[in-house]
């Protein structure tokens, strides 16, 4: 059996920085407790809140949880991987179906409700700390020759913006600001 494939990517990833990210967002950005919450038991219940997301879609419910009311925006960001063309094509897709999720000013409060949080809060200032943006670039340079023909890197930093709905959202809602604020306040 030919390992050429194998040992190629074993030699090319960056594993010190690969593993920063997958201990930022895998163990940091959810274990321990915000706000007097267990954030293992948080994120229990944001999944089973993702299931009747998808239940409500796959049922066609045009309902704050639901990816129905945002079908043209997810149609955009499916096309975009059925029809790839440049990593930045498919980040810009991502990141605005994630704006008409997450930011409609019709469902952030009913969205953020369900999916925002004290640990929610944590868990993202986790995963885009410096070091671990750092890290993911890093851990994107080492394999993009193996897993793309493109030259230029995905642009990190915007696909990131994500990971801060109080300032992504601004324009349309402050309803994770003021989820940030009494975060705050609690654990002052």
């Amino acid at each position: 059996m030919d390992r050429s494939g194998f040992d190629a990517f074993r030699s090319s990833v960056d594993w010190k920085s690969m593993n920063k990210v997958m201990r930022a967002f895998l163990s940091e950005a959810w274990c321990g407790e915000a706000d007097g919450v267990n954030c293992v038991e948080e994120m229990a219940r944001v999944y089973h809140l993702i299931g009747e997301y998808m239940d409500n879609t796959f049922a066609g419910n045009d309902v704050c949880l639901s990816s129905v009311r945002s079908a043209e925006a997810y149609g955009r960001y499916m096309s975009a991987i059925a029809d790839y063309t440049t990593a930045n094509n498919l980040v810009d897709a991502y990141v605005k179906m994630e704006k008409s999720v997450m930011c409609d000013s019709d469902c952030a409060g009913e969205i953020a409700d369900g999916f925002y949080s004290c640990c929610a809060k944590k868990a993202m200032e986790t995963v885009r700390r410096k070091s671990t943006k750092k890290a993911l670039i890093k851990t994107v340079k080492s394999i993009w020759e193996l897993v793309s023909e493109e030259k230029k890197l995905p642009d990190i930093n915007k696909l990131m913006t994500v990971f801060d709905p109080a300032k992504f959202c601004r324009r349309q809602t402050d309803v994770y600001g003021r989820i940030n604020d009494a975060c705050d306040a609690l654990e002052a």
